[in-house]
């Protein structure tokens, strides 16, 4: 797919970056070049929504190329994101995943996930698997990660990371892209992508997708249709944005599976006997638009708006409670914008302010279709247990002030106030349910919860030549609670307020190269967490949740690239972490204190070896090697998860400049791994997901 941008540039599969390290191997370019051209070639916008040089940015930023993304041929993010250092995204089933980005997987709202700069989901009701309905793969204009905390720009779950998935742009040129796959598990892949200009100063983009498998174990079978249409306004002053994005995404629920049965049956699906094979389905529809409008007011001054909506409709089968199964329905429907004043003061000073708004309602309904079930000492009837309604405000002001001292140095300081609220009804009262068939969950009245944080940023960059760059940053982050941690509550619970959590970030980076043809990046972090939420907690009124005490996260990153002759690159991408539970309470010790968190890989690592033979002119090859290393299955550290690798091979042939062949295996030594592990107290030998056999597919682009 997108074969004219394979053609146009040989090696455009490595970072942009590296592109001039090719021609100066050949005689091309000098190493004077390399210095001009390749950091400031790579171009970012995630830190400020505008372009700017990833080479002098000072914050530790990944970036996978549109390229890179479109030789993957990925069915979910995780088979792109995971070359990053520090990176991984545990895949569950299909393309639902679970992100660790320097803390430990988390299904939680640590993360902000954007498309084309614009929240894909709501601080209300965070999914960990939004990606899986997004459009990151159907028009993929590039990745880019900003890992810790948000720069000014970016408001709450901007906790650990911020990932930001590009759409690509319309274009001028018309052009019509159309790739087809198909592999094992009755997996089919259908991209349809086309662009042009319909006059002077405006363009359209349309590109449609089709993904689906059966998948390698029982009940895993998925399919996701999506549409990204973009439209391009643009005279000398003024350029319009518009994307319209539509996402259909069904998926069926397979469960984990205990030890044994891994071992004996890993494609069994781990549902209890109970579970109705045919709801047990996760489903959503996704529908967003938004419109940047950016205009140049002067030499100094130029506004930025993007109004956007957002509607999202997900359901979802509980079929971890196999007894009675409860069917979650919720509707998110936004509308936002995002404002923005770049002040181009002059060569060496330049300021960005803005203020974020967002106003969301949320409805929340969740239903047992089964007869009424006595579990564990609680009934759960027959109908409806919960069905609320919140509706969320957040208005955030921010400022940031980029000032360049001298030819070296340069600062960036900024800061954020978000203030959001939560106003909570219920539409369910004791007198819905009766003595027999109380509630299973605590009734609450109409509330109330407001969140307020200030959050500092500052960063100092300190260029030592044209090859080498480094630079420090301090960042404070912060998460809101999500609707269910507040209001979805059992029986034997009592009603509670939580603050958010915060989380302070330090880290000291290196870009730059080591010789012609090698570039390094490296960093080191140290992030403490206070706050976070711990449930369970006894009181006289019943359970309750509170704010904790403190988590500790340090590690170092390592990036290299070299492209070691005209046909021959590699990429390594390592990491090591250290995350550990400095105090779990607020106000008391716990046995887990100074031991390490759950579900956190002690270290991780990615190579890639690119192979481009010059006797075949248009083939190129990729071996990858991908580690995840041990981490511990439960809060004592009694039980480990191993560390495993596993290799993957990609293969593309231009065969001339409109048609391409692909391949693909994953898992090339099929060799047996495990994707997600746990050991919660009622399985305390673990549960597992496994990884898949061997899986190859192959496909055929054709562009004009």
């Amino acid at each position: 797919m997108f074969q004219k941008a394979k053609i146009k540039y040989k090696n455009q599969l490595l970072k942009p970056r590296l592109k001039p390290l090719v021609a100066c191997l050949t005689g091309m370019t000098t190493l004077a070049t390399i210095a001009q051209e390749s950091p400031i070639e790579e171009i970012i916008v995630s830190t400020t929504g505008q372009s700017e040089a990833l080479f002098s940015t000072p914050i530790t930023v990944e970036t996978v190329s549109a390229q890179q993304s479109q030789f993957d041929q990925a069915m979910w993010i995780g088979e792109t994101v995971n070359r990053m250092p520090g990176v991984y995204f545990q895949q569950l089933r299909g393309p639902v995943d679970a992100p660790a980005i320097r803390l430990p997987v988390s299904f939680d709202n640590v993360y902000l996930f954007l498309q084309d700069n614009v929240p894909l989901q709501s601080p209300i009701s965070f999914n960990h698997a939004a990606f899986s309905y997004s459009g990151a793969l159907t028009s993929p204009g590039g990745m880019e990660i900003i890992k810790g905390p948000g720069t000014a720009i970016h408001g709450s779950d901007a906790l650990a990371a911020v990932i930001n998935v590009k759409s690509q742009a319309p274009e001028f040129d018309p052009s019509f892209n159309v790739a087809v796959r198909a592999g094992e598990e009755n997996l089919q892949d259908v991209r349809v992508d086309m662009t042009g200009g319909v006059s002077d100063t405006q363009a359209l983009r349309l590109a449609v997708s089709y993904q689906s498998d059966d998948g390698w174990r029982d009940t895993t079978a998925w399919e996701r249709t999506q549409v990204i249409g973009r439209h391009l306004y643009r005279n000398d002053n003024l350029e319009i944005n518009s994307i319209l994005s539509y996402t259909d995404f069904d998926s069926q629920m397979a469960g984990t599976l205990r030890a044994t049965a891994l071992a004996e049956t890993p494609w069994l699906d781990g549902l209890s006997p109970q579970v109705n094979r045919d709801e047990a389905r996760d489903q959503a529809e996704y529908l967003r638009l938004s419109s940047e409008i950016r205009a140049r007011v002067n030499d100094t001054v130029t506004l930025q708006f993007t109004p956007y909506v957002r509607s999202i409709d997900p359901q979802y089968m509980a079929t971890w409670q196999p007894a009675i199964t409860p069917i979650t329905e919720s509707q998110t429907d936004t509308v936002g914008l995002l404002s923005r004043g770049y002040l181009d003061w002059s060569d060496r000073s330049s300021t960005i302010v803005g203020v974020d708004i967002e106003n969301t309602d949320f409805e929340r309904t969740t239903t047992q279709t089964r007869p009424s079930q006595n579990v564990w000492g609680t009934i759960y009837r027959q109908g409806v247990h919960l069905d609320y309604q919140i509706d969320y405000q957040s208005i955030a002001p921010f400022l940031e002030h980029h000032y360049q001292f001298n030819d070296q140095l340069s600062v960036v300081l900024g800061l954020r106030f978000e203030d959001s609220e939560y106003d909570y009804s219920n539409n369910l009262t004791a007198a819905d349910f009766t003595a027999d068939e109380p509630s299973p969950f605590l009734i609450l009245g109409t509330r109330n919860d407001n969140f307020e944080e200030l959050l500092p940023k500052l960063s100092f960059n300190y260029r030592i030549s044209d090859y080498h760059n480094t630079y420090f940053r301090y960042a404070k982050g912060f998460r809101i609670p999500d609707e269910s941690d507040l209001y979805v509550l059992g029986p034997n619970q009592a009603e509670f307020s939580l603050e958010p959590e915060l989380i302070d970030s330090f880290e000291f980076g290196y870009r730059g190269y080591l010789s012609d043809s090698v570039s390094l990046n490296a960093a080191v972090y140290h992030m403490v967490a206070e706050g976070g939420i711990v449930t369970g907690v006894e009181s006289p009124a019943g359970n309750i949740s509170v704010n904790g005490g403190e988590e500790e996260y340090q590690g170092v990153e390592l990036g290299l690239e070299a492209q070691l002759n005209e046909e021959w690159a590699i990429t390594l991408a390592a990491s090591q972490m250290l995350n550990r539970v400095t105090q779990k309470f607020a106000n008391e010790a716990s046995p887990v204190d100074g031991l390490r968190l759950v579900g956190s890989p002690q270290n991780l690592g990615n190579f890639r070896l690119n192979y481009q033979p010059r006797v075949i002119s248009g083939l190129q090859a990729e071996l990858e090697v991908q580690h995840v290393g041990e981490w511990y299955m439960n809060e004592a550290n009694t039980t480990t998860k191993e560390a495993e690798q596993i290799v993957n091979l990609r293969l593309d042939y231009a065969l001339n400049s409109g048609v391409s062949f692909n391949a693909k295996v994953l898992n090339l030594l099929d060799d047996d791994f495990i994707n997600s592990a746990s050991a919660p107290s009622w399985a305390p030998s673990g549960v597992f997901r496994p990884g898949n056999p061997r899986l190859m597919s192959v496909g055929v682009a054709y562009s004009f």
